[in-house]
């Protein structure tokens, strides 16, 4: 009769802390306590499943009680560290707490603590989900896990460390065990794979140690159902297949028809995912992790990215592509359609209607006006119309005012420069006696460099500073409050810095906010001068002109315009 088969998670588990994948902060800690004989009383180590809790628990136990004697390399040949290995060592006592939550299972469990060990040099108590215990159960616990007998060791795991009661987190010494990267679970995958002599390719192990989600044990149990479904070998497709994933070459290149507008293109990748039963959640995971990659890439080039060489040169080249304001859209559209996949009718639903707006969607850029427009019936004001109008513009028109459009303007046309120029306040000599244009213009630069907060600097807008700019001057207030001296204590200061000035701080109730003195009704101004004069050059401007004379837009069409500074 054959051996019956041992799945890959408990054949390759780690028997010493030198087998083990990962971890090295808690592997190192723990040797160098062992090696140096101190060894606490109690451990608790949290994480999440299949990252090394309960392995790591049993080596310690091992370390503890092996025939050679105290150490962080325990033999693995003795009869103590086999039957550790085997489950059947009478001195460690492993219990599920989430099956004996009740007090009474803790206090016969206490009962054995003052007894010396049968077999080993410590009786080891290895408690599993240790958060699932009652209230009763830890209550019962506090007094011996505090105060335990020499020949006693606790070792507790949990994968909601939040659960436990501080009482009992402060008796122990506690270490988090992290997710493993996916490059680290690959290279683990790949040595175990070597090993079984089983085939691979290196983007199929990719794949699984990205589904693991950084858990081992998930990783080993992917590749065991993998070697099945591909009949001893395992390749992307099998993987792909597997998991009911596409190629991340095929995500990749899904965005890169999305930015550059390609429907047909982006048609024919939704009847592929049609056609293999796509899971649609995975794919909403899969376009959220390529865009934060993308992301990374833009404004991080210098930062180390979690994929294969083959992955990482295809992004790049979609990252160079892509505006990095395209790619924050496009990730904030997918993350907020990945949570309304419970209110589709079908999750493949949620996923081409996203698909569909990653098509219909760009960001505005800087330099672009917007004309609203509506199929409504509009009715004028002007009193030359005796009838409203009723033409539908049948698109949106988007007409940049500092492109090629805005060098076609008249040059005898006094509103020829960029509006965008007005909103700022013109450069002045900061010397001399304090003027309104230069408090505005100093206040302008401030803001520039962002040496202001923004509390100080709404205040300082709302009045106006008189005197020797390098020395006696004086702020007057158009605001009253009891904290006026202390807000403009930080702009004092600066001034204090830069010029010498000595600032006296003074409330003028004949000051009013819309006071031309001020700099915020400066700025007001100056934005109304600005958005007159984006108008004219828009009204003025070739397209709309030539818009005009084919009848295609009315009186009244050009309802707003936004300037983006």
């Amino acid at each position: 009769m054959s051996q019956s088969y041992q799945v890959l998670a408990r054949k390759y588990r780690p028997k010493n802390f030198h087998e083990l994948v990962g971890q090295r902060h808690v592997s190192e800690a723990l040797i160098n306590a062992i090696d140096s004989g101190r060894v606490h009383h109690a451990y608790l180590f949290t994480g999440t499943r299949g990252v090394g809790k309960t392995t790591i628990a049993r080596i310690v136990a091992k370390c503890l009680n092996c025939e050679t004697g105290v150490t962080s390399r325990p033999c693995g040949v003795c009869g103590t560290c086999q039957a550790i290995d085997a489950g059947r060592f009478v001195d460690l006592i492993e219990i599920d707490a989430a099956s004996r939550t009740k007090v009474e299972d803790t206090r016969e469990l206490l009962d054995n603590v003052p007894y010396l060990p049968t077999q080993g040099r410590y009786k080891v108590y290895l408690i599993d989900e240790v958060h699932m215990l009652s209230t009763h159960s830890f209550n019962a616990l506090l007094k011996t896990l505090e105060e335990p007998p020499e020949h006693v060791k606790f070792l507790f795991a949990t994968t909601d460390p939040q659960k436990l009661p501080i009482t009992i987190i402060s008796r122990c010494l506690q270490f988090v065990l992290r997710p493993l990267t996916p490059t680290a679970i690959s290279e683990h995958l790949a040595k175990v794979l070597s090993q079984e002599g089983i085939a691979y390719t290196d983007n199929a192990l990719w794949q699984l140690a990205q589904a693991a989600k950084g858990s081992v044990r998930d990783a080993l149990s992917l590749t065991d159902q993998a070697i099945g479904f591909g009949q001893g070998s395992i390749g992307e497709q099998t993987v792909n297949d597997m998991l009911g994933l596409i190629n991340q070459a095929d995500l990749l290149a899904l965005l890169a028809d999305i930015a550059s507008g390609n429907a047909q293109n982006v048609a024919m990748h939704i009847e592929q995912m049609r056609m293999q039963l796509i899971d649609a959640g995975n794919i909403f995971d899969g376009l959220s992790e390529a865009l934060h990659q993308i992301a990374l890439r833009q404004i991080l080039p210098d930062l180390t990215l979690n994929m294969s060489q083959a992955e990482a040169k295809q992004l790049a080249s979609l990252a160079s592509s892509i505006d990095p304001q395209t790619v924050q859209l496009y990730y904030q559209i997918v993350v907020q359609a990945r949570e309304q996949i419970k209110l589709a009718n079908t999750p493949m639903q949620a996923l081409e209607m996203c698909l569909l707006r990653l098509l219909a969607f760009r960001p505005l850029s800087n330099d672009a006006v917007v004309i609203e427009q509506s199929t409504e019936k509009k009715t004028f004001s002007n009193p030359d119309l005796a009838e409203p109008i009723a033409e539908p513009i049948a698109e949106p028109i988007a007409e940049p005012i500092a492109d090629a459009n805005a060098s076609q303007l008249p040059a005898s046309t006094p509103n020829g420069d960029d509006p965008r120029t007005l909103l700022k306040a013109k450069p002045v000599d900061l010397a001399g006696e304090w003027t309104d244009e230069k408090w505005d213009y100093w206040l302008q630069t401030m803001r520039e460099e962002k040496k202001l907060d923004n509390d100080g600097l709404a205040l300082a807008r709302q009045g106006v500073m008189t005197g020797d700019i390098t020395g006696q001057s004086e702020f007057l207030s158009s605001v009253d409050t009891k904290n006026l001296q202390q807000t403009l204590e930080p702009i004092t200061k600066l001034l204090s810095e830069r010029f010498g000035t000595t600032v006296s701080v003074k409330y003028d109730k004949k000051l009013k906010g819309e006071d031309t003195r001020l700099p915020q009704a400066r700025q007001k101004l100056r934005q109304t001068q600005a958005k007159t004069q984006a108008k004219t050059q828009l009204v003025d401007s070739p397209v709309v002109q030539a818009l005009k004379q084919k009848g295609q837009l009315q009186q009244g069409d050009l309802q707003t315009v936004k300037l983006l500074p």
